[in-house]
């Protein structure tokens, strides 16, 4: 469109020049008479000031009506170049040639040198020293519940240093998982260790049944408190308790020692129940009781007196009540196996009674 404005008012300045009504062409000398009264030019809205090739201001006239313009001036304010060919006293006007611009040359980045670096050897952690502050072994494990699992026998292995957090902790159980013939083989692991202390430690387990992960990372305290060793998690509440390793065990004659006893199977019948063997008041007189059940019958066992007493064997006279009535009374009995250890089963027999199983859950000193 701007050329075409451009090429419209072109038409009209060269006809402004050369004609007024113009049909044939003239030469030689003719006086005329100019008129000039400050008339003003204007191109696309802005005011033009036309000057000639020397840069002096010219100013349009009207002759005989028709209005004059200086050509180089309205030619070169449309952008036109002018031309004077004086052999054949023409002008031209043409659109200007826009110059073939140069290819822009392509400045290649200057590569930006990289700084040497030198190979820094990773450094190797450094290894925790081995926990030896508190170490221990054991196979009395006593009981470890979660579930139904109950432990039969099992050890285990822990050590940790309270300066430093650095502990192992591995169980290894046979576990009876609620009947006389279902056992599982459980293992309980310390994966990471999150704080120590002087009695303990607490860290994330696993817990595995006949070798496959049933809790992965589970969250737990392991404890020590006199002679008993505990593990309890957070998560799915297992505990665990085992007895420490004593330099000598004592004689059941020297010191106090504390028995639990759970019943598994008498007569042939699955029994269930706990039986108590206490010689912490006076190890010549001890406390025997308890109830346990076989089949749709319920039995309490009492001690009434203690005939002799070593670490394999003791003997005495029973009492036994079966659902609260009197079924044995004043018998000789026996209980052997009695230093047998945690896991391991002791046996009673009763004169008149049939021989009841017992095995150990629990061993105080």
């Amino acid at each position: 469109m701007k050329q075409n404005i451009k090429s419209l008012v072109s038409g009209i300045v060269i006809g402004s020049l050369l004609t007024g009504g113009i049909t044939f062409a003239k030469t030689g000398n003719e006086t005329l008479e100019a008129w000039y009264s400050n008339i003003k030019l204007y191109i696309n809205g802005t005011q033009l000031t036309p000057k000639d090739a020397n840069g002096n201001p010219t100013e349009p006239f009207i002759v005989n009506g028709t209005t004059y313009l200086p050509i180089r001036a309205v030619g070169e304010a449309l952008e036109k170049d002018v031309r004077w060919d004086g052999t054949t006293n023409s002008v031209y006007l043409t659109d200007k040639t826009q110059p073939t611009p140069k290819p822009t040359e392509t400045i290649e980045p200057e590569e930006t040198p990289q700084p040497t670096v030198t190979p820094t050897e990773t450094p190797k952690p450094t290894e925790l020293p081995a926990p030896t502050e508190y170490s221990y072994t054991t196979k009395q494990i006593l009981q470890i519940s979660g579930y139904r699992e109950k432990a039969i026998k099992g050890e285990v292995t822990t050590a940790w240093d309270s300066n430093s957090a650095n502990a192992v902790f591995q169980a290894k159980m046979r576990c009876n998982n609620g009947g006389l013939a279902d056992y599982v083989d459980c293992e309980i692991t310390l994966t990471e260790v999150i704080s120590t202390k002087d009695n303990g430690f607490t860290g994330y387990f696993n817990v595995s049944m006949n070798d496959s992960i049933r809790h992965k990372n589970i969250k737990g305290t392991v404890t020590v408190e006199g002679t008993k060793l505990s593990l309890h998690t957070e998560e799915y509440d297992y505990k665990l308790t085992a007895m420490l390793p004593q330099s000598e065990e004592p004689s059941k004659t020297e010191s106090a020692t504390f028995y639990s006893l759970q019943a598994t199977s008498f007569d042939g019948k699955k029994a269930t129940g706990l039986i108590g063997l206490d010689f912490s008041q006076d190890p010549s007189a001890p406390d025997f009781s308890g109830t346990f059940t076989a089949g749709e019958q319920s039995y309490t066992l009492e001690l009434n007196e203690l005939t002799s007493v070593s670490d394999n064997q003791m003997t005495g006279v029973f009492s036994v009540i079966c659902d609260g009535e009197p079924l044995v009374d004043q018998a000789n009995g026996t209980i052997k196996n009695l230093s047998a250890p945690l896991g391991e089963v002791m046996e009673l027999t009763i004169e008149d009674f049939a021989t009841l199983q017992l095995r150990v859950v629990e061993i105080g000193y």
